[in-house]
């Protein structure tokens, strides 16, 4: 059977693109709207530490048991990729699936006037349990991919445990040491082909069962004509 490939862009499911980029040097800033996305780590004056989180809602023809392949696609800004090479970097899954794009910053997962929408640990609440999925800070502009195997795994548990919600958290697995941060489009950039995507391949349901008999086969092979037979225990009309 012939593979169908789906290119889902980061949104909720109501379809709203869903992403944003934390920022620990402004901790009460909320990106949500911004055409951009970052991951890195700047000493500067002051240390800024930047992660992302994009939401991508998987549908429903795509299963756990018949997904093929998963990757992710950025867009990196020109001018703006890793200025170091051999910066590693990961996606964990977010822990807050109810975190609000325009009320997120680095404190908070949503809008609040006190502590009850405050992240466990600010930066962001993410699962260290399930192993992250590696990449490495790009050093060139463009499209980047990432076709790490756990890309799957990722999607395939959000399909069977996440309400088909794969929420990620991106960030450098050492944020400190060599500065480094690369930017990529984010979900409100107006060229819809440079926003985040996930790319999956899976191959079509079949629909399982045998197909009704046709009437006139079934009537022959009694060799009976229809309403001609009735139960015993209804006697003889």
């Amino acid at each position: 059977m012939a593979v169908k490939q789906i290119v889902v862009r980061a949104a909720s499911p109501s379809g709203d693109g869903k992403d944003n980029y934390l920022l620990s040097r402004f901790p009460s800033y909320k990106f949500g709207t911004d055409p951009d996305l970052a991951v890195g780590y700047e000493a500067l004056a002051q240390s800024r530490i930047f992660r992302s989180l994009l939401e991508f809602y998987i549908p429903p023809a795509v299963l756990a048991t018949n997904l093929v392949s998963a990757k992710l696609q950025f867009t990196v800004q020109p001018g703006y990729a890793s200025p170091e090479p051999d910066i590693d970097a990961n996606f964990r899954r977010c822990t807050r699936p109810e975190w609000e794009e325009l009320g997120s910053n680095w404190n908070q997962w949503g809008f609040s006037v006190g502590p009850d929408k405050d992240w466990t640990t600010p930066g962001g609440d993410f699962d260290n349990f399930m192993a992250g999925i590696p990449w490495v800070l790009p050093t060139s502009s463009g499209l980047f991919e990432i076709t790490h195997s756990r890309v799957q795994e990722y999607s395939e548990d959000a399909i069977l445990n996440q309400n088909r919600r794969l929420i990620l958290l991106g960030k450098r697995a050492t944020e400190a040491g060599t500065e480094a941060t690369c930017w990529f489009y984010s979900a409100d950039h107006p060229t819809v082909s440079e926003q985040p995507a996930l790319v999956l391949e899976y191959e079509p349901r079949v629909q399982s069962g045998r197909p009704p008999l046709r009437r006139a086969s079934y009537q022959n092979r009694l060799g009976r004509r229809p309403g001609s037979w009735r139960p015993s225990w209804l006697g003889v009309g």
